[in-house]
């Protein structure tokens, strides 16, 4: 098997993909800790070449979120989420499929652990406050 990192920098976009994909099969079989590794090993190379901006970089931070989440590391979860999501909504729009879906993928995650609490800029500020804007529907 040829190792991308040696023919193709670990900064090329195949070897980040590769990374990535690894990642994402590693969480896949409950492998939760050396998915979270293996995706912040790939996020800063990526914010790098393609920028904290960019869309998969984005999509990478937030399949970061959901292995933190597995792994009961829920206030990591949160705050990277919510960095993550004020970028979406700067770089994409609120208008932009994802950005809505990021928003109730963080709220459900507050509301199911930690329920009925009220968090400064948390589950209760994304409900009542940044929910405004965006599309019912």
């Amino acid at each position: 098997m040829i190792n991308l990192e040696t023919v193709l920098d670990k900064k090329h976009p195949s070897t980040l993909e590769s990374m990535y994909n690894l990642a994402l099969m590693l969480s896949d079989q409950g492998k939760y800790e050396q998915a979270e590794e293996t995706h912040r090993q790939t996020l800063g190379p990526k914010e790098m070449v393609l920028s904290k901006e960019h869309p998969s970089t984005l999509t990478s931070v937030n399949n970061l979120t959901l292995v933190l989440s597995d792994q009961g590391k829920y206030e990591q979860m949160e705050e990277m989420h919510q960095q993550a999501l004020e970028l979406r909504e700067t770089v994409l729009g609120k208008e932009d499929p994802s950005t809505p879906t990021s928003l109730n993928y963080l709220a459900l995650m507050l509301s199911r652990y930690w329920p009925g609490q009220v968090r400064a800029g948390g589950r209760d500020a994304l409900t009542n406050t940044r929910a405004e804007g965006y599309s019912t529907g």
